[in-house]
């Protein structure tokens, strides 16, 4: 099986890059890449899934799994490297017009270093092969990290196949991470956290690749989400940070009409709502965006939402999300939409761990230091929520904020016996303030 090499080309560096990718020209094996150093392509050796030899000079920095293997279809045949010399690896770039289109390397945007997006997909394939099974070597970091890398990576790259794969692997499995996160809703944090392109041109050359997706996938339940997401991710591009009235009128008009572009791609693809549950996760936020959230008005969708998908956890942020203070909400606003949301549980001990969520992401998301003074939080119900989820779920990450809550709450109790349970310090869940953290270590010693 032969391959075609092409030189990495960082685009967020002037500086020469001596890595190449390697694609199939064969299109009954797909776009699927190796990648590879240089001293890779001077040696005659072959690879398949699990070989790797240094003294062929061969060295790949991912080894291919079965499942990653099938999602990729890509062939377990070893595949001889067709470049002896650093031209003959240029020259393919030429000789692949020839090829079909399904074969042919995209222009990089520098979304996703293609070294992070192998390891992501090698770290997901595992995952897939595991199921219902949580890996405890890896941390709930090294999660986020990999599915902030996946999807953005793979739609860089044109996976369009391999991120199909994926969300029919995952729809209807309930597969978590090692904080309890709901793997099909961590799916979508890689565009929440994507690295924006840098020119405008770049910009338009991704959403050609969404056009490119739908074209090939035109019955896709996460293309036309995942666009919307896109287009709602370039507003704000425009609108930046800091208050509306802030921002110059130029933008802000930029930033509507995106927002209404995402809106109208969402209302296109309606009949997704009754498939996938981050449809209405998105339309909440382009509602939020829009000035139309006030719980009157999120009711009718909020309850629709709730109704299809009662434990979809994006869905329960996002309603937190749309009452904050800064989008013209308060206190009493959050506590009904988690009131809602809990009327949609049946389960007792689910119905604690979801307040406990929802509070959380306000904690974290606005109130900070002064969460337990402005908001209407049981810290008796959110305890229990808390201590169910360590219990079940003992990650560091559910643990330092567990501790940090329980500390801003002058539980002390509580925070002593969670900080030896602790085996690495997160400085996000201590309000961001290593100096709140050594405070509420330090009461821990007197």
């Amino acid at each position: 099986r032969k391959w075609v090499c092409v030189k990495h080309v960082n685009v967020h560096s002037t500086q020469s890059v001596n890595s190449f990718f390697c694609y199939s020209r064969n299109p009954a094996y797909g776009r699927v890449f190796l990648y590879t150093n240089w001293h890779s392509l001077q040696g005659s050796g072959t690879v398949d899934r699990h070989y790797s030899s240094t003294e062929s000079g061969m060295h790949i920095v991912m080894k291919i799994n079965l499942l990653l293997a099938l999602m990729l279809n890509f062939s377990l045949i070893p595949c001889l490297v067709v470049a002896a010399t650093e031209e003959a690896a240029l020259k393919p770039l030429d000789a692949a017009a020839s090829s079909t289109e399904d074969t042919l390397p995209l222009e990089p945007l520098g979304l996703v270093n293609p070294p992070e997006l192998v390891l992501a997909l090698e770290l997901l394939s595992g995952l897939l092969e595991q199921r219902d099974k949580i890996d405890e070597s890896i941390n709930e970091q090294s999660y986020r990290w990999m599915m902030d890398r996946f999807l953005v990576g793979s739609l860089e790259q044109g996976f369009f196949n391999v991120i199909e794969d994926y969300y029919n692997l995952i729809r209807d499995l309930p597969i978590y991470s090692p904080s309890g996160r709901l793997l099909q809703s961590l799916l979508y944090d890689g565009v929440d956290n994507m690295r924006y392109p840098q020119r405008v041109e770049d910009w338009a050359k991704l959403f050609e690749r969404m056009e490119l997706w739908q074209q090939r996938y035109p019955d896709s339940e996460i293309a036309p989400v995942v666009y919307a997401m896109l287009l709602e991710q370039r507003a704000w591009t425009y609108r930046g940070t800091g208050p509306a009235s802030s921002i110059p009128r130029a933008r802000m008009t930029k930033f509507k009409e995106y927002i209404g572009k995402a809106d109208a791609m969402l209302e296109r693809y309606k009949t997704l709502a009754l498939k996938n549950p981050q449809w209405y996760a998105v339309k909440l936020n382009l509602l939020r965006y829009q000035g139309k959230a006030s719980p009157a008005q999120l009711a009718p969708i909020a309850n629709s939402a709730l109704k299809l998908f009662p434990d979809y956890d994006r869905l329960h942020f996002n309603l937190v999300l749309t009452q904050l203070p800064s989008w013209g909400g308060n206190a009493e606003r959050i506590d009904e939409m988690i009131a809602l949301a809990l009327s949609y549980q049946t389960d007792e001990q689910d119905k604690l761990v979801l307040y406990t969520r929802m509070y959380w992401i306000a904690r974290s998301n606005y109130y900070g230091g002064d969460f337990f003074k402005e908001t209407l939080v049981d810290w008796h119900k959110m305890r229990q929520g808390f201590q169910l989820i360590t219990a079940e779920y003992p990650d560091d990450w559910n643990l330092n904020h567990f501790a940090a809550t329980a500390c801003l709450a002058d539980d002390l109790t509580t925070m002593f016996g969670l900080l030896p349970r602790m085996k690495r310090y997160y400085r996000a869940a201590w309000f961001g303030s290593d100096a709140f953290h050594q405070r509420c270590v330090e009461l821990s010693k007197v």
